[in-house]
């Protein structure tokens, strides 16, 4: 009885932090009404804000999924040991399933309060229409990295080539490669052009990310899959939300590299491991990581769908009227 109250309190607590938050937002909405300009300091106050609030009221359904992680990491690992693989491929499908349930029960959460299903976990036609709209996002972002990576490695080797005092003779011999390689990256011309690689690579999908930032929302809300429709809804202010979306999760991505960092040196798990390094590790250990990293990466989450409606208050056509 007393653990209800107190969930009962703490979630209380929680429903007059959303509202303070939903009071601050329309505020802000007047603020901005006359130039109608994406507030990025705002918009990433509001996501930290409500992932502060939410924290708890998410954690069930947010431990679900990291257990369910773990248990991915467990089958992966036995996977590489000659366990039986087909575990691992429905590991992954049940992870991404529990996935989408808690982005849809945390879009609902920063746009209604309302928790629905068990712990806030449910799977109906709401999570089907919100995971086809991922996987086709997915899909697009795998592409244009693919696209990107090529360029950029075209890119790399031919700036590398202009650079190498006798190519000839590393072409032809791959170990005098793999040491100008290794030597050559810790450079300034090396690591300027790994930053340049980096930025081929990492822009587009952080282009493409700011253009249907509202998709996860819009499908939410108008309960239909919603993806390229949403992408001129943000057309002039590209910029900003890119901006937004940096400066609101650069710190809750941080504390996800942290949960990796933790849970490899609690586990011993090693995280740029080869095949057979990671086959030695035990699927216990292999678990553990997993539900680490997942607990880690709840803050992410949390502030990812916050950003997300965020941004559709302000950019849905509907709401024009209403800016942010």
């Amino acid at each position: 009885m007393h653990d209800c109250a107190e969930y009962r309190a703490i979630s209380i607590e929680f429903y007059q932090l959303l509202s303070q938050l939903n009071g601050a937002f329309k505020t802000q909405e007047t603020e901005v009404a006359e130039n109608s300009q994406l507030p990025i300091v705002g918009a990433a106050t509001y996501s930290w804000r409500f992932a502060i609030g939410a924290f708890l009221t998410t954690l069930p359904a947010y431990m679900v999924r990291a257990i369910v992680t773990g248990a991915v990491s467990a089958a992966a690992v036995s996977g590489m040991a000659g366990g039986v693989l087909p575990l691992d491929f429905l590991g992954q499908v049940l992870a991404l399933l529990v996935t989408v349930s808690c982005l849809a029960m945390t879009i609902r959460l920063a746009m209604t309060g309302e928790m629905k299903g068990l712990t806030g976990l449910k799977f109906d036609m709401e999570e089907t229409r919100l995971l086809f709209a991922n996987l086709i996002f997915i899909a697009v972002a795998f592409f244009l990295a693919f696209v990107a990576i090529i360029l950029a490695s075209i890119v790399m080797g031919i700036l590398i080539a202009m650079l190498v005092p006798d190519l000839e003779a590393i072409a032809q011999n791959q170990r005098a490669a793999e040491a100008f390689l290794a030597d050559f990256f810790v450079t300034p011309a090396g690591i300027v052009i790994m930053i340049l690689m980096f930025l081929m690579v990492g822009f587009p999908l952080l282009y493409i990310s700011a253009r249907l930032v509202n998709f996860p929302a819009a499908t939410i809300a108008r309960q239909k899959m919603m993806i390229f429709e949403t992408w001129n809804w943000t057309k002039d202010q590209v910029w900003r939300v890119i901006g937004a979306i940096v400066l609101a999760m650069a710190p809750v991505v941080l504390i996800s590299f942290l949960g990796v960092w933790v849970a490899g040196a609690l586990t011993g798990l090693p995280v740029l491991g080869d095949a057979g390094t990671l086959a030695a590790i035990s699927p216990f250990a292999a678990f553990a990581f997993g539900v680490i990293t997942g607990l880690f990466s709840i803050p992410s989450q949390l502030v990812g769908a916050a950003l997300a409606v965020f941004m559709y208050r302000g950019f849905e056509p509907d709401r024009r009227t209403e800016q942010f």
